[in-house]
């Protein structure tokens, strides 16, 4: 693959159908999932919860997506305020970089 050949906004569906996934169809309905819906003040997202999602990217994005190197490289200031659209990035980033 190439710089920039991941479609953005179908890994974003597919980002979020994960999430509702692990947390539950109510999370559609108690939070509007746009790329600015961070991951703690927004989705209250348990460490339980996390570590699922984790598993769900891994699995179908394979292991160079791996979402415990993501975060680990944050400042707590950066992990509190994490976003759906930097997750997004940075699994695209991944996929770009991934051989084909």
């Amino acid at each position: 693959m190439t710089s920039g050949t991941v479609d953005r906004r179908q890994l974003f569906e597919e980002v979020v159908t994960m999430l509702v996934e692990v947390m539950g169809e109510e999370v559609r309905l108690a939070v509007d999932l746009t790329p600015q819906t961070t991951f703690e003040q927004d989705l209250g997202i348990e460490s339980i919860e996390m570590v699922a999602f984790g598993e769900h990217l891994r699995n179908r994005f394979g292991e160079h997506v791996d979402l415990n190197d993501f975060i680990a490289a944050m400042d707590l200031d950066q992990l509190i305020g994490m976003t759906l659209g930097q997750l997004v990035e940075y699994v695209a980033g991944r996929l770009d970089r991934s051989p084909a």
